[in-house]
Parts: structure tokens; C-alpha cells; sequence
């Protein structure tokens, strides 16, 4: 069970590897989290449950020339915090959003 994100939608989530067929444009971005007062966003398309891994793009904290597709370890994001709060869950996040919209910088 995650502090961060509910159940209802992990379990929304491909699993690890699932969409590694398809191309940018079918991949759809179900999650948006980011932590506040930085550039740190994470957009989740897949998700293992056992090891508790999300898989999608990131959008990093140290700059443009850092962001990659990969993956972020679940309770480590539960504990990251900053002087704004921990990392949270874009609420308004539309899950239709597709993998190239989010490298395309059609979504923010």
C-alpha cells in the first residue's frame, strides 16, 4: 500500500515492461508526480508491484540534460521531500496523456 498513491490507480498501471512494445505516441502516462519548489516531475506509464518500481520519463531536478525515460524506486519517492513538502500527486492529471506529449513538452 502507498502513502503516495492510491491503489485504485497502481493498479490502473501496466506492468513493468508491458508497453515496451509500443511506440511513444501509445503510451499513456497514467500518473504525474513531482516534488514542489524543484523541476523534479516524474510521469509514470508502467508500474511492478513486488518490486515496487514506476517506469516512465523524469524530469530532473539537476536540468534539461539530465531528464530521461527510467525508473524511480516507489518508497524512495514516499520520502523525498523539500522545504515545500514531500512529493505529491498532480490531482488534475489527465492518465489519456500520451509518453510523446510528455517528451514533446505538450504537457507541463
Amino acid at each position: 500500500m502507498s502513502k503516495l498513491i492510491p491503489d485504485s490507480i497502481l493498479k490502473q498501471l501496466p506492468k513493468y515492461g508491458e508497453t515496451a512494445h509500443l511506440k511513444f505516441t501509445e503510451v499513456k502516462v497514467k500518473l504525474k508526480l513531482f516534488l514542489p519548489g524543484t523541476r523534479w516531475t516524474w510521469y509514470v506509464a508502467e508500474y511492478d508491484p513486488e518490486e515496487q518500481i514506476l517506469w516512465g520519463f523524469c524530469r530532473s531536478g539537476l536540468g534539461c540534460d539530465c531528464d530521461e525515460c527510467g525508473t524511480a524506486w516507489l518508497p524512495e519517492l514516499e520520502t523525498a521531500r523539500t522545504p515545500f513538502g514531500p512529493v505529491e500527486r498532480d490531482l488534475y492529471w489527465n492518465p489519456e496523456t500520451t509518453l510523446q506529449d510528455v517528451l514533446d513538452g505538450k504537457v507541463s
